[in-house]
């Protein structure tokens, strides 16, 4: 049988059904994007303070620009006042928050600013995070400190942003295989048709 005769044969319903099956996996697919969960694993290297002091790890910033969870720990220079402290969303003793350019760690994960001996980390950026990534200097406004007593400040150091996007993909595979099967389905039972006729 000659491609056009073939092309005719199967009649303008199933040509109507495959058009549409391809326009709804085409939006489908365009729809990949948004239906995507971004965040930002944000990395610190070389951060330190005026005394010695240094500040290493990383936390995670998702779609709104807040931290979803991280892992800082701060060590070395003065650490009578201020001692070596860790900040991490695993231990469930901490909180985490961004105000404006400011990404704040702090003790007691529910109340901000509740008590004088709580210990803070102040990560201060030239502007809010960027969803995309890169790299981006801390400003020397930074400090780690107990609210509203010692302050151990002069920071230097940058921040290093990994983005990470998990698509559904189990959403799509099934939207994928079921419009398939329909188009299988349908030429099978043309093509049933067609013989039954011969």
């Amino acid at each position: 049988m000659l491609l056009p005769q073939l092309f005719y044969s199967f009649g303008r319903r199933f040509w109507r059904g495959v058009l549409f099956a391809t326009i709804l996996f085409a939006a489908l697919m365009v729809s990949l994007v948004p239906m995507a969960n971004a965040s930002v694993t944000w990395t610190l290297y070389n951060a330190k303070f005026l005394d010695g002091g240094t500040v290493t790890g990383s936390f995670v910033l998702g779609s709104t620009d807040q931290p979803v969870s991280f892992d800082l720990q701060t060590s070395g220079g003065e650490t009578i006042a201020l001692p070596p402290r860790t900040f991490s969303s695993a231990s469930g003793g901490t909180g985490a928050l961004r105000e404006n350019n400011d990404y704040l760690f702090y003790d007691a994960p529910t109340v901000f600013h509740d008590a004088t001996s709580d210990q803070r980390l102040d990560l201060h950026f030239p502007s809010p995070l960027p969803l995309t990534g890169g790299t981006i200097a801390l400003e020397d406004t930074s400090n780690f400190s107990l609210i509203r007593d010692d302050v151990r400040s002069g920071f230097s150091g940058e921040a290093i942003g990994v983005v990470s996007t998990v698509p559904e993909i189990p959403t799509i595979t099934i939207v994928t295989l079921t419009l398939l099967g329909y188009a299988g389905f349908r030429l099978g039972r043309r093509q049933r048709s067609i013989i039954g006729k011969a």
